[in-house]
């Protein structure tokens, strides 16, 4: 029997993870097969229940893998920013078209199937949406310290939104559009949660 060092179930158990994040994104959650993920991580596949009961748990976990990774690169660039330029920042590294044109992120390229995903897939992206929101918000000094929460909140889902647009228009000039405008548009739309209506005299 071979043995292997100490912490090699956990490595082994991280590359599939890498590597169905991966799949994911550009395969979608339906198209990407355990059989392929598991060739493509260097493993067999019978060796998958050994890590995982089932694709939903995988695809749980690569989901919340993903959201964990968007939240990285979005501390990442924020925190390299002034306080007051953070929003402008992560527009800016997040709205582009390589983005678009790569692999992309899990909040935009999954958010739709996830919806349609079993409660534990959907679990445990909604968990690290929200560890995220908690993550973010600190860093956003520029904002209102009240309604910061619900600042970052409004600043991903239109991000997203517009990334998801982005993708999905076949018109490339109109796709570039859409970042455009996003860039432009949703800092100023973001300032503005929270801020009550004032009534004239």
């Amino acid at each position: 029997m071979t043995r292997y060092g100490e912490g090699h179930k956990e490595r082994t158990h991280r590359a599939i993870v890498d590597v169905a994040t991966s799949a994911l994104r550009t395969e979608g959650i339906e198209g990407a097969r355990v059989a392929d993920m598991m060739r493509n991580a260097g493993l067999t596949h019978g060796g998958f229940y050994t890590h995982f009961g089932s694709k939903d748990d995988l695809v749980a976990e690569a989901c919340g893998a993903g959201v964990v990774a968007a939240r990285e690169s979005i501390v990442g660039v924020a925190s390299r920013a002034t306080p007051q330029a953070r929003v402008r920042a992560v527009l800016d590294a997040y709205l582009t078209g390589a983005r678009r044109d790569g692999a992309g992120c899990t909040l935009a390229t999954l958010g739709g199937e996830i919806a349609r995903q079993p409660r534990k897939v959907r679990a445990r992206f909604s968990r690290e949406l929200a560890n995220s929101l908690e993550a973010i918000a600190p860093l956003m000094d520029g904002m209102d310290e009240e309604h910061r929460v619900d600042q970052v909140l409004a600043m991903l889902a239109s991000m997203v939104g517009a990334m998801m647009l982005a993708r999905a228009v076949s018109d490339r000039a109109l796709s570039d559009r859409i970042l455009d405008v996003g860039r432009r548009a949703i800092g100023g739309a973001v300032a503005q949660v929270g801020r009550r209506e004032t009534t004239p005299e």
